[in-house]
């Protein structure tokens, strides 16, 4: 590491630092309310995607008609990627918050 890449990071370091500190209260809300909402969705499809199906599947009754397990298993997969997805967008909004 060069010392103009160093700089370059202690100059952005310092920008994080001053942003922050001139940060209201309202925009400190706003980001919370976002991570909170994307939180919340990423909850929402793990259990309508995940969890769900998982349950129709084990109490199916005898004669129901039960979509093709690897649609299930499939569907199932895509969505828990979805949902860290959206979680993990969480954790980055509220990254803004932390110095």
């Amino acid at each position: 590491m060069n010392v103009l890449t160093r700089y370059r990071g202690i100059q952005g370091e310092y920008i994080k630092l001053v942003e922050h500190l001139h940060m209201g209260e309202a925009e400190k809300e706003k980001i919370k309310l976002t991570a909170s909402w994307l939180n919340i969705m990423a909850a929402g499809i793990m259990v309508t995607g995940v969890i769900v199906p998982g349950l129709n599947a084990f109490y199916a009754l005898d004669g129901a008609a039960t979509p093709a397990t690897w649609r299930v298993l499939t569907g199932s997969l895509i969505l828990i990627f979805a949902s860290f997805g959206l979680h993990y967008g969480a954790r980055l909004v509220m990254e803004r918050l932390s110095l």
